[in-house]
């Protein structure tokens, strides 16, 4: 599960990261978008529509190998989200959570916590996103306090520079910082024409790819795949040739 420390914190954009990492593993993924349609950060990243299920209630879409799944009426609360759609054996769901943090909470606090949201918010691996900015770190520290648990590890996704400066983390609060000591903050470098137009069907930039593949090992570490044996770097190959040439000419 992808939830915000803060509005527009990039939830949409790391719940796909995290999503077309796993086609890259070679297994189906599914998001799942919680927003209400008019928050929605997917409303113009499927590249294929495929309408409305059977209910009306889901608008279905696929990009890649990452099926798509949004609300296709308005609500007003979390509680009024309905369950997502079945799927098939062995997809990979990445949920969207798509409302404020302080919505959720709120809900899991006042005793609504058998709302399936709520209780993916208590029980799901959760990644908490939130700007590289020193607001943005306060909420997270704010988030990372209330949803603490014991034997809990929330992973922290940052947007922001892909090195965060000194003088930010000098802000960090002890929940962000142990976060940080213990490797499960991972920074999102952002973007500029995904912060400026949002998700869209073109793919999301290549230079994020490890961003992505991180996240998810992160978030599903009993599923790494062995590492696939690495190519000679091109140079050396050249090299080797070179020197076959001159033996040759001796």
């Amino acid at each position: 599960m992808v939830a915000g420390a803060h509005g527009w914190s990039g939830t949409s954009t790391t719940a796909l990261l995290i999503a077309d990492a796993v086609t890259r593993r070679g297994v189906r993924a599914r998001v799942v978008d919680a927003a209400a349609p008019a928050r929605s950060g997917f409303a113009a990243a499927a590249a294929t529509e495929h309408g409305v299920d059977d209910s009306g209630v889901w608008r279905l879409g696929s990009r890649g190998g990452v099926s798509l799944q949004r609300l296709a009426h308005p609500v007003r609360r979390p509680d009024g989200v309905p369950v997502p759609l079945p799927t098939e054996e062995g997809t990979v769901t990445v949920v969207d959570a798509g409302w404020p943090i302080t919505d959720l909470l709120d809900h899991l606090q006042g005793g609504e916590g058998r709302h399936w949201l709520t209780a993916l918010l208590r029980s799901a691996q959760l990644v908490l996103t939130a700007r590289a900015t020193v607001p943005g770190l306060r909420h997270a520290e704010a988030t990372l306090q209330v949803l603490d648990a014991p034997g809990r590890r929330i992973a922290l996704a940052l947007v922001g520079p892909r090195t965060l400066p000194r003088w930010l983390m000098a802000s960090a609060g002890a929940a962000v910082l142990t976060v940080q000591r213990e490797g499960f903050l991972v920074t999102v470098p952002d973007r500029p024409h995904l912060s400026g137009a949002g998700l869209t069907p073109a793919p999301l930039p290549r230079q994020l790819h490890p961003t992505g593949d991180w996240l998810l090992n992160l978030t599903h570490p009993h599923d790494q795949p062995q590492t696939p044996p690495q190519r000679r770097p091109k140079k050396y190959l050249i090299s080797h040739l070179n020197t076959h040439r001159k033996d040759d000419l001796r």
